[in-house]
């Protein structure tokens, strides 16, 4: 994350979510069965979809009601993303998001499950799933930003999980053909 310097900003794990993506230059293909002829896995497809969204809005702040790159609230990041990248409207706000889908249990996790979190008595927090107990999302102190969801703070706060019903890669051939990789983020450790 940009800080206000100018200067790139680590996390507290010594190196961004994003910087290690990008700098460790890590990929793996997925073992998963392949779909849309992409020689890659759905999960690997969803996992894409959501580091091009997180690449896109990276640097961007926190503004509560906010809905833009000068500032957005993580129930938007989220809605923006199932738009943008899986033609799939979800409600604005998180407490509305919430009550989208299906439960899953943390066990299950796939790629694109929405993770939602009590943020304060009357405040809800929203995230989507990326792999290896990652999470994207909008904190109100560091922007977009990824972080773990064994993190004591994340892990106590944690309410929910819900899987919605996504576009399959087929439906999407259209809708977002952006290239796809899957970043293995255990190997970048």
């Amino acid at each position: 994350m940009f800080t206000d310097k100018g200067a790139y900003s680590f996390n507290q794990c010594g190196a961004s979510f994003f910087a290690r993506i990008l700098f460790a230059a890590v990929f793996t293909l997925s073992l998963q069965p392949a779909v849309a002829n992409t020689g890659l896995s759905e999960n690997a497809i969803v996992e894409s979809r959501i580091l091009a969204h997180y690449h896109d809005w990276s640097g961007t702040r926190h503004k509560l009601g906010g809905h833009s790159h000068s500032g957005v609230d993580c129930s938007y990041f989220i809605r923006s993303l199932f738009s943008a990248h899986f033609n799939l409207e979800l409600p604005r706000t998180a407490s509305a998001q919430q009550g989208e889908g299906t439960p899953v249990a943390l066990s299950e996790l796939q790629p694109g499950d929405l993770l939602f979190f009590r943020s304060g008595p009357t405040r809800h927090h929203v995230g989507v799933y990326l792999n290896d107990q990652q999470f994207v999302h909008v904190s109100s102190h560091l922007g977009v930003t990824s972080s773990n969801l064994n993190d004591r703070y994340w892990k106590s706060r944690f309410v929910t999980a819900r899987r919605v019903k996504l576009k399959t890669p087929e439906d999407q051939a259209v809708v977002n053909t952006a290239p796809v990789v899957q970043a293995s983020l255990s190997s970048l450790e």
